[in-house]
């Protein structure tokens, strides 16, 4: 019995001193551009360097574009509009 009293006594302290290495954090970065647009080819290589430096549930990019035709929609405009 005092050997199941000692176990337990050893991993609650165990537990006390315990600091996780690793916390899971999602970020989500939203992505504008256009089909006519030069400079959004440019930006989106630079995110693309963000998703190979993390994992894939790290860093979330939905790509949106604006004023291409079938790509948009007004839900996609009404947000770039907010930002």
């Amino acid at each position: 019995m005092k050997y199941y009293l000692l176990l337990i006594v050893l991993l609650l302290s165990s537990l006390m001193f315990a600091e996780p290495n690793y916390v899971p954090t999602t970020t989500m970065g939203e992505v504008f551009g256009a089909d006519w647009c030069g400079g959004c080819t440019t930006a989106w290589q630079g995110i693309q360097v963000l998703h190979s430096t993390t994992n894939n549930s790290e860093f979330i990019s939905p790509k949106l574009y604006t004023e291409s035709g079938a790509l948009s929609s007004p839900l996609i405009q009404e947000r770039f509009d907010y930002y």
